[in-house]
């Protein structure tokens, strides 16, 4: 692998080993379960380097998790005493979030609902939350297995930290682990937050830490350490996990905060991209943020997409009630915002805008002191494919952008000499461009130059 980055390896190495210590730690047979389909079978061993040693041992934890899981039957029997009682009371919380009238501040509603869509993985992660059952606990002979596997893991760190001369604190110690493991069940956020900062030199390189720390944060109110943690969060990161938990809910909060700045052409487009990262990390099944990601798509206009990311729980079942009345609301009612939203000081300063929705796009443009047709971004393109009629220049534009163009929506400004090449840019076939944009109040372009209203 040519220009391999060893912090790859060694985030897959420090996740299987933090995954370990939690299930000696609780001694829980659902951690245990929720560990290997979350974590251990989520890793990205294509992704990594190949080092015999650690293929060997990675088989071996898979084969000592699996024998200890929760049978199928006993599994249910579990889900059927308190997980579906706490399943239903998010539910209710969706329910009355969700499927009440989308009304005029959608921010606070998104908001509270990212707040109770919580990543599956996240859960059950407390254990006062679990009841006193003998068959949900692991017996003093497999937990030996463990420990012993975690030991090899531990001792592999030295091994990788000396093949790629890295750095010391790229290294988890079992005493360090211990008590980070204390840290994050602290009930109080406050207390929480001063017991993370004290171990920042032993996980400043392991990114979950970073979450943890940031979550402490926010919850305590301290919105500034909480921003400085999760950027630290996303500075660490390595996609080692085919779906990462904690990369859906760190995209959670930054995508609040981008909605809490306001809804502007620029900030819609940095939210569609945080939100097409994060349905790439949530797993099929996670039937809570399907609800979140596609309320949010609808809110912002990609009825299309928040069509598809329901119906995903519609059809596999995983929450019909709810998201069956999600896709009727979804078909029926107009989405919270219609157009592109544009930069405000923008449109008090210049009154030359002007919108195109034609053939899906929701498009937004301006005419600049230069007389160019400047397309801005956060523009919404055709979700259809280029027509043969589309203009072979705006086909080229089209490829040179394609880069700039993430989920439909461009995130940069791109200038054309006419408004008909503007237009069939962002629709992907020829079209008049002159009658194509039109203002809010639906005049058209040509409408102003008979009038001479963009005349200085």
């Amino acid at each position: 692998m040519d220009n391999y980055d060893p912090l790859l390896t060694m985030a897959a190495l420090n996740t299987a080993i933090v995954s370990l210590h939690r299930i000696t730690s609780t001694r829980d047979r659902l951690i245990l379960d929720q560990e290997y389909t979350c974590i251990i079978n989520n890793l990205q061993i294509g992704e990594i380097k190949p080092d015999p040693e650690l293929t060997s041992l990675y088989q071996k934890i898979i084969h000592v998790i699996n024998a200890g899981r929760l049978r199928d039957e006993v599994k249910k029997s579990v889900e059927a005493t308190y997980i579906q009682t706490k399943q239903k009371g998010i539910k209710d919380i969706i329910s009355e979030n969700v499927l009440s009238s989308f009304d005029s501040s959608p921010l606070k509603w998104i908001g509270n609902l990212a707040m109770t869509c919580v990543s599956e993985y996240f859960g059950s992660k407390k254990q006062d939350d679990k009841q006193d059952d003998e068959q949900l606990k692991l017996k003093s002979e497999e937990l030996s297995e463990y420990d012993e596997l975690q030991r090899k893991l531990l001792d592999s760190s030295w091994k990788l930290l000396r093949q790629y001369q890295l750095a010391d604190n790229y290294r988890l110690t079992q005493n360090a682990l211990d008590k980070f493991y204390a840290a994050t069940q602290e009930n109080d956020s406050s207390k929480r937050l001063r017991m993370l900062k004290y171990l920042e030199n032993d996980f400043s390189m392991y990114s979950p830490y970073w979450f943890y720390r940031a979550m402490a944060a926010h919850e305590s109110g301290n919105h500034n350490e909480a921003e400085k943690s999760f950027a630290k969060f996303n500075e660490v990161w390595r996609p080692v996990l085919r779906k990462d938990p904690y990369k859906v809910e760190a995209l959670k909060f930054q995508i609040e905060a981008l909605m809490n700045a306001g809804l502007d052409a620029e900030n819609v487009g940095k939210i569609l991209e945080c939100l097409s990262e994060m349905k790439a990390n949530t797993p099929m099944d996670d039937w809570k943020n399907n609800i979140y990601e596609g309320t949010l798509y609808f809110t912002l206009g990609d009825k299309e997409k928040a069509i598809e990311c329901v119906m995903c729980n519609v059809v596999w079942r995983y929450e019909k009630d709810i998201s069956q009345r999600l896709l009727e609301k979804f078909t029926q009612e107009r989405s919270l915002i219609e157009l592109p939203a544009i930069d405000e000081k923008l449109a008090k300063k210049d009154k030359k805008i002007f919108y195109c929705t034609d053939r899906g796009a929701r498009a937004t443009c301006f005419v600049t002191d230069a007389d160019k047709f400047r397309v801005t971004r956060g523009s919404q393109l055709s979700p259809k494919e280029i027509t043969q009629s589309c203009p072979q220049n705006v086909k080229k534009f089209l490829e040179e952008y394609d880069s700039e163009i993430v989920d439909g929506v461009l995130l940069v400004d791109v200038d054309f000499k006419s408004p008909s090449a503007a237009a069939s840019f962002v629709t992907k076939m020829s079209i008049d461009g002159k009658s194509a944009w039109k203002t809010a109040n639906g005049i058209a372009y040509s409408s102003f130059l008979e009038k001479n209203v963009l005349t200085e």
